[in-house]
C-alpha cells in the first residue's frame, strides 16, 4: 500500500513539473530570454571583411564590431582585405560571415573565383557610395578624355575602387594601357597628390569618407562631372544616378565643387553567408537599422528612407533574416528564443526524468527483485524442456506433462503473490506471464506431438495383430 501511494505522488509530481516548468520559464524568459538566447545559440566570434585602413568599409566595419561586441556580446574579427572583390571571395570560402560589398564588382572585374554565389545573401544597402574623378590642379586635366597618358589611381585589385574604375573607362572609351596605372592605399593619396607623384583619382567612396576632406583641404585638387551619366545608367543596372552638391567638401576658396558635380554611385551593402542563423542576421539588422547607429556613421539615405534604402538594388537574395526584421508584424527573434528555450527545457526536464529511473533502477539492482526467483525456475524448466522430444519414438510424455504442471503452479503461484497492480503496472510481472504463456505452448507442442505419435504406433500395433 505505502509502495502504491509513492508511485502515486511521484505521478502527480512529475504531471505538476511538466505543467510548471514551461511558466516558469516562461516568467525567466520575460525577463532575461534574450541574454539566455544569446549565450546558448549565437556564434562566440564571428568575422566581417571590410577595406583597406583609411577608407570608409573598415570605418563603418570597426563601428559595427564595436556595437555587436556590446550588444549581443559576440567577438567580432575584421580580417585584412582588399576591398569588395577580396570580400565576396572569402565570403563564399566561408573564411568571414559577414563582408561589406559594393554590388556589380563580380561583374566588373569579369572574376571566376565565385563557384556558387547562392551560398551568400544581402542584409542591408548601407550608403550610397558616388563616383569621385578627382584630379589634380595643373596636371593638365580638364575633361575626363584628358586622362589619357596621364597617371591615374585605378585602386587596388580587387576593390570594388578598381571595378567601378573599369566601368568608366568602358563608358569613355579609354583603354588600360593609355593610362599610367597606380594602385595606391588611401592613406598614401593625400601625399602622392601634394608630392606631384599623381594626377587623378577614380574612387567609389561614400561622400562620408575621411579621404575627401583630407584631398581637398589643401586646395590642389578638384572634382570633375561624369559626362552622358544617362547612357552610363541604362548600361549598368545596379548604378543609381547621384549629384555631388558645390562645397561639400570645401566651402571656402578654392570651393570644391565649384559646382554640382554629376557622377552616378553604387551601394555598399552588408553581406553575409546564407547558412548563417537566422536570428542572428536579424539582430545584426537591428543594429545596422538603429538610429543610434546610423547617426554615429553619418548613413543619412538610410535614417531617412529607412527599409525602403536598405532593400534597394540587392546584387543577392535578401538573408531571411534581414526580411524578418524589415517586414516582420511580430519580435521573430523572441519567437525563435521561446521555442529554443522551450525545446531546451522539456529536452532538461526530459533528462532529469530519465536520469531519476536510472538512479532508481541502479538503487533497486542492489537488492533482489521477488520476482528474479521466478524467472530462474522458468529458465530451468525451459532448458530442461530442451532434451525432450528430440528424436524420432521418443517416450516423454510424462516428462513433458511433469514440466508442464511445473510451469502451471510456478504462474499460479507468482499471481497469488504479486497484487493486480503490480501486474498491471509493473512490465517485468507481464513479461514474466507471457514467458510463461510462451513456455507454456512450447511444452504442449511437443506433448502433443509425442501423443499423437504413441496413438500412430498403438493403431499400426493393433492393424498388424489383426492381419496375424
Amino acid at each position: 500500500m505505502k509502495s502504491l501511494i509513492s508511485r502515486s505522488l511521484l505521478k502527480y509530481l512529475l504531471v505538476a513539473a511538466v505543467i510548471l516548468f514551461p511558466i516558469a520559464l516562461g516568467v525567466i524568459y520575460a525577463t532575461s530570454a534574450t541574454a539566455i538566447y544569446r549565450h546558448y545559440f549565437f556564434p562566440k566570434k564571428i568575422s566581417i571583411l571590410t577595406g583597406t585602413k583609411g577608407g570608409l568599409y573598415r570605418q563603418i566595419g570597426e563601428q559595427l564590431k564595436l556595437a555587436i561586441e556590446a550588444d549581443l556580446g559576440i567577438q567580432v574579427e575584421l580580417p585584412d582585405s582588399e576591398g569588395a572583390m577580396d570580400n565576396l571571395i572569402g565570403l563564399q570560402r566561408g573564411s568571414a560571415q559577414f563582408a561589406l560589398y559594393q554590388p556589380g564588382t563580380y561583374e566588373a572585374l569579369s572574376a571566376t573565383q565565385i563557384e556558387d554565389q547562392d551560398d551568400l545573401a544581402t542584409v542591408a544597402n548601407l550608403y550610397s557610395q558616388p563616383l569621385h574623378l578627382i584630379v589634380r590642379r595643373g596636371a593638365g586635366i580638364e575633361k575626363p578624355h584628358d586622362l589619357i597618358g596621364k597617371r591615374v589611381q585605378v585602386g587596388l585589385e580587387h576593390s570594388g575602387d578598381y571595378a567601378m574604375c573599369r566601368v568608366l573607362l568602358n563608358h569613355l572609351g579609354i583603354r588600360e594601357d593609355q593610362l599610367q596605372l597606380e594602385r595606391v592605399n588611401y592613406h598614401e593619396l593625400k601625399r602622392k597628390f601634394v608630392e606631384d607623384e599623381i594626377d587623378a583619382a577614380c574612387i567609389t567612396l561614400g561622400v562620408q569618407a575621411p579621404i575627401f576632406a583630407e584631398l581637398f583641404e589643401s586646395g590642389q585638387c578638384h572634382l570633375l562631372s561624369i559626362p552622358f551619366t544617362d547612357a552610363l545608367l541604362v548600361k549598368n543596372v545596379s548604378l543609381l544616378e547621384y549629384e555631388i552638391p558645390q562645397g561639400l567638401y570645401r566651402s571656402q576658396a578654392p570651393i570644391e565643387p565649384e559646382a554640382d558635380v554629376q557622377t552616378v554611385a553604387q551601394g555598399a551593402q552588408l553581406l553575409c553567408r546564407q547558412d548563417i542563423p537566422t536570428s542572428l542576421v536579424t539582430e545584426i539588422t537591428r543594429i545596422v537599422m538603429s538610429e543610434r547607429f546610423q547617426i554615429a556613421n553619418r548613413l543619412g539615405e538610410l535614417h531617412s528612407q529607412g527599409s525602403q534604402f536598405a532593400e534597394l538594388k540587392p546584387e543577392f537574395t535578401i538573408h531571411t533574416g534581414a526580411k524578418n526584421y524589415y517586414h516582420s508584424e511580430f519580435d521573430v527573434q523572441v519567437f525563435e528564443g521561446w521555442e529554443a528555450l522551450y525545446s531546451l527545457a522539456v529536452s532538461m526536464l526530459i533528462a532529469g526524468f530519465l536520469l531519476f529511473q536510472s538512479i532508481k533502477k541502479m538503487t533497486e539492482r542492489n537488492k533482489e527483485h521477488k520476482l528474479d526467483q521466478y524467472v530462474r525456475k522458468l529458465l530451468k524448466i525451459e532448458r530442461s524442456q530442451l532434451d525432450l522430444d528430440q528424436h524420432t519414438g521418443a517416450k516423454d510424455i510424462q516428462a513433458l506433462q511433469r514440466l508442464l504442471d511445473e510451469v502451471t503452479q510456478l504462474r499460479q503461484q507468482a499471481l497469488q503473490e504479486f497484487t493486480s497492480h503490480e501486474i498491471n503496472e509493473d512490465r517485468a510481472v507481464d513479461s514474466f506471464v507471457e514467458m510463461c504463456h510462451a513456455l507454456n505452448n512450447k511444452i504442449n507442442a511437443k506433448l502433443s506431438r509425442q501423443r499423437i505419435d504413441h496413438a500412430i504406433e498403438r493403431l499400426i500395433e493393433v492393424v498388424e495383430n489383426q492381419n496375424n
